[in-house]
């Protein structure tokens, strides 16, 4: 095998999703690596947005929020819900249609669902996770008893009401 032609690229179908594979052989012409890589659109779980509601339907305590680009999301609603505002049009403290909040996408669309959407949303970081109108700020269990008081002490000096340390 010559250079120019040390790889080779397939596409097929595995288990019904679209998939690409491409086979890396060394000079010798042996396989070396192989790669899969999945066609089609990418998640978007875990993405932290700003939405725009859409609609409100009191029946099924829900907002429909306008993701931009054509996506959708639907996002649960419940008595006392804490939301971060990016942009409030209206007055009070209930959410209205119009107003642009900030939220999290915890499950991708399928089929003729939308996207999930969550008021909690995740920071996460070597040795510890923040949720902002979650639970607080949590410490990585392999941390030692020292670094994850050394963390709760730092953590007490920056975090804002409604914060704690878990």
């Amino acid at each position: 095998m010559d250079e120019k032609n040390n790889v080779l690229v397939t596409s097929g179908e595995f288990y019904g999703k679209s998939i690409k594979t491409a086979v890396f052989y060394d000079k010798k012409g042996k396989p070396d690596t192989l790669e899969i890589e999945a066609s089609g659109r990418a998640s978007f779980v875990g993405e932290i947005v700003t939405a725009k509601v859409q609609n409100i339907v009191k029946q099924i305590n829900a907002a429909f929020l306008d993701l931009g680009n054509g996506r959708r999301a639907f996002l649960p609603l419940a008595p006392r819900m804490r939301i971060l505002y990016t942009h409030k049009f209206s007055g009070g403290s209930e959410l209205h249609q119009g107003d642009e909040i900030a939220v999290e996408i915890i499950r991708d669309p399928l089929k003729t669902k939308d996207a999930a959407a969550s008021n909690i949303l995740t920071f996460h970081g070597a040795y510890c996770m923040m949720e902002i109108n979650g639970k607080g700020i949590s410490a990585s269990k392999k941390l030692s008893k020292k670094k994850k008081e050394e963390l709760k002490t730092f953590a007490a000096q920056i975090a804002s009401e409604g914060m704690m340390f878990d």
